[in-house]
């Protein structure tokens, strides 16, 4: 196969994920159509393997692997009430079948050496604004499906009433739910916004999608997606200038463990300051995060008295699965199961699902990758700000949503494709030329 029909044929799968068909259907075929195809496709990606003769080392990648298999045994554990084994193997097909696509999809691009900001640019932030530019096009014409996500009402779009436009927060045609189809959106939209600061590579197309992921979250009224981004972005002009701070990062893993509390922290205090009151939702959103504080609570309270089941945790839904989540469902009455909605918080949902094992194996992984990440800025220290920032915005989302889990789908996937890459780049990093395309000033 040519590289351009290795792409394509990624592509069309990953739009595939992206369009989440099977939830609009109740058809079995349609359910086992995208699994099936991601299954065949990932077969034949490994007709790549056998030409470039690259092969994962195991030492290297060991954290990556473990925390992968954390995930995919976790689905198989799924404790959704309406969840069957079928769907749970489903589920690991479609995310083991990408996991593999990815892997040598990135490597088939490798002919020339890995341009990072290229594969990225080719395999994710392309197929994604296609799928953002359909969503906005479906509601502009007044065009929307059932089906997909527990956001049933959740008030009004407060950051389009400060400008006089006076809506709903939009579920749009092919969002699996406002607040998931936000978190897969502020992603992208900060890709766009380093893309377009940072490299000459693809600018008019990266301006192109950075508006319309900008449009998205201001309809979906996604506030902190939309704050995050700019403030990593400032963040990455002063480090841009003040290398030596690069070590700053080595605090992103410790966001993730004390997420719940740095949130705590974080709102109470603008809640005190009286800043951001235009654009709140409730008067007391400042004091229950919209109701997360008290899932929180009751969440860290399943932890106090040990249970055999905290060690690898109760596998997805885990939340359900220990009756934490039937003490908050009081506080979602619109919501068609509010006993199973998860806690809004990474962390906290990764010790239900994964246990303190998967806990501590993940904070081990995302803290190597930073370090590897570092150890990378001497040689691409723009390159490295890109990766590094992207991992940070991932645990600043994490913080008020529940990011590295099936309960946001395309977030997921997302997730995995940047972690392969990211993993490739520290297993061939002295066998394959590793480079980045351009950056807008080249600095001495």
């Amino acid at each position: 196969m040519s590289l351009s029909s290795v792409n394509l044929l990624y592509t069309i799968n990953f739009l595939l994920i992206l369009f989440n068909f099977q939830n609009f259907s109740e058809s079995f075929l349609v359910r086992i159509a995208t699994p099936l195809i991601l299954l065949i496709s990932a077969i034949v990606s490994l007709g790549y393997l056998e030409r470039n003769n690259y092969r994962i080392n195991l030492k290297k990648n060991f954290l990556y692997l473990v925390v992968i298999l954390f995930f995919l045994t976790g689905l198989l554990r799924h404790n959704h009430p309406e969840a069957t084994l079928n769907y749970s193997i489903l589920l690991v097909i479609s995310y083991s079948s990408f996991i593999l696509l990815s892997y040598n999809t990135i490597l088939e691009n490798c002919r020339d050496g890995l341009i990072v900001n290229e594969i990225i640019y080719k395999l994710l932030l392309f197929p994604f604004a296609i799928f953002a530019a359909i969503n906005v096009l479906f509601f502009y014409l007044n065009i929307s499906f059932s089906g997909g996500g527990h956001d049933i009402s959740i008030g009004n779009a407060v950051l389009l009433a400060n400008f006089g436009i006076f809506t709903p927060r939009i579920k749009f045609a092919f969002a699996d739910g406002i607040n998931s189809f936000a978190m897969g959106i502020s992603l992208m939209f900060y890709i766009s916004l380093f893309s377009a600061f940072f490299f000459s590579y693809k600018r008019l197309f990266s301006i192109f999608s950075l508006f319309i992921f900008f449009i998205i979250l201001l309809y979906t009224d996604s506030r902190s997606a939309i704050v995050y981004p700019i403030l990593i972005l400032i963040l990455i002009f002063i480090l841009n200038y003040f290398k030596k701070y690069l070590s700053i990062f080595y605090c992103v893993p410790f966001f993730y463990i004390f997420s719940p509390f740095l949130m705590v922290f974080l709102l109470t205090t603008i809640a005190y300051l009286g800043i951001g009151e235009d654009i709140s939702r409730s008067d007391t959103e400042g004091e229950t995060g919209n109701g997360r504080f008290i899932m929180w609570a009751i969440s860290l309270y399943e932890f106090i008295d040990f249970k055999l089941h905290h060690i690898f945790g109760y596998g997805i839904f885990g939340h359900y699965k220990s009756g934490a989540s039937e003490n908050w469902a009081i506080i979602f009455p619109s919501y068609k199961n509010p006993d199973i909605i998860h806690p809004h918080n990474s962390m906290i949902s990764m010790l239900f699902d994964y246990g303190y094992f998967g806990v501590l194996f993940y904070f081990l992984f995302l803290l190597n990758l930073v370090k590897k990440l570092i150890n990378f800025a001497k040689k691409y220290f723009v390159g490295s700000l890109y990766l590094l920032s992207f991992l940070l915005l991932v645990i600043f989302l994490g913080m008020s949503e529940t990011i590295f889990s099936s309960y946001y789908g395309s977030i997921m996937y997302i997730l995995l494709f940047v972690f392969t890459l990211i993993s490739i780049i520290v297993n061939f990093e002295k066998t394959i030329n590793i480079v980045f395309l351009p950056t807008t000033k080249k600095r001495k």
